[in-house]
């Protein structure tokens, strides 16, 4: 029988948060929950002896960089670890080392059954150059991938935009009628993108590993451009036909700082992130005290 939820983890530092982490998840999932790792040990060492000896590593660890393919593909062949066999939970969960469980497992669980979607992610079509009206609105950006026009007019440049070589000249197209024509996208399958974090159900999981090992044009397309981690997955589940997406990816993170990184959590906002209905929050600063506070909300501490 499936377990009802799994994890893949995408980790660089901190080891002993890492092996917190895995812990918590371990004592509210139960102590056969599958959990898959990829730690980039170019920048941090980890001892698998941290972690329980069923814990699943990606081997060779694949490099991870800030904006690159490789955390996509650190992910994915994580993934691939839990569903090999034949039989993989029935949803998975991405989550990084700085990130904590936030909801009681038995609340988790009713959301996903509930929505009775195949994945959960923070996903928008990519216009190019916002020349869809219903996407004029101003939003915050702050370099997180949000609604409105800041955000519209970053992903159509990276995600869009191509250097072309005629006759060994570079050119970087970027035009927004001409660049679209160069790119992997179409009317049925256009670009998504948002928050990195995403659930997935079987169907969605699925649905990423084919798409990575049947769509390699894609694959390269989106390994050429920063934050591919922002839009690969998110464009695979939202243009795959017949799969459920549910744009919610409960997690609580927090943008106000308007830095190219998320806030780091403190004990005051403990109560804002419980009651948000979120599974998962983050970031969390390596001995936190709110990750005490949380053990007790989990009825773990």
């Amino acid at each position: 029988m499936p377990a009802p939820i799994g994890f893949v983890l995408i980790t660089y530092r901190d080891p002993p948060q890492i092996a917190r982490l895995v812990a918590t998840l371990r004592a509210l999932y139960g102590a056969g929950a599958p959990i898959a790792i990829n730690h980039n040990q170019d920048q941090s060492s980890l001892d698998p002896a941290l972690l329980p000896p069923d814990v699943r590593w990606v081997r060779p660890h694949v490099p991870s960089p800030w904006g690159s393919w490789g955390i996509v593909e650190g992910a994915l062949s994580a993934l691939r670890l839990l569903y090999e066999g034949g039989e993989g939970p029935d949803h998975v969960a991405l989550l990084s080392g700085a990130d904590y469980p936030v909801a009681r497992p038995e609340r988790v669980l009713a959301d996903l059954r509930g929505s009775g979607a195949d994945a959960f992610i923070d996903a928008r079509p990519v216009h190019p150059w916002r020349r869809d009206p219903d996407a004029a609105a101003d939003g915050p950006l702050g370099r997180k991938v949000n609604a409105g026009r800041s955000n519209q007019e970053v992903c159509f440049r990276r995600y869009y935009t191509t250097v072309w070589r005629p006759l060994g000249i570079r050119l970087r197209v970027r035009s927004p009628w001409l660049a679209p024509l160069l790119a992997p996208f179409s009317e049925g399958r256009g670009c998504w993108a948002g928050e990195q974090w995403w659930t997935m159900g079987q169907r969605g999981a699925e649905a990423l590993l084919r798409a990575w090992r049947e769509r390699p044009g894609q694959v390269r397309w989106f390994a050429e451009r920063h934050a591919p981690d922002e839009a690969w997955a998110h464009t695979v589940v939202c243009t795959e036909p017949g799969l459920r997406v549910d744009h919610r990816n409960f997690r609580y993170i927090d943008w106000t700082s308007n830095a190219p990184s998320p806030r780091l959590l403190e004990p005051a906002d403990v109560p804002g992130m419980v009651a948000s209905g979120a599974h998962f929050a983050r970031k969390f600063a390596a001995g936190s005290p709110a990750l005490d506070l949380l053990d007790r909300h989990l009825g773990i501490g």
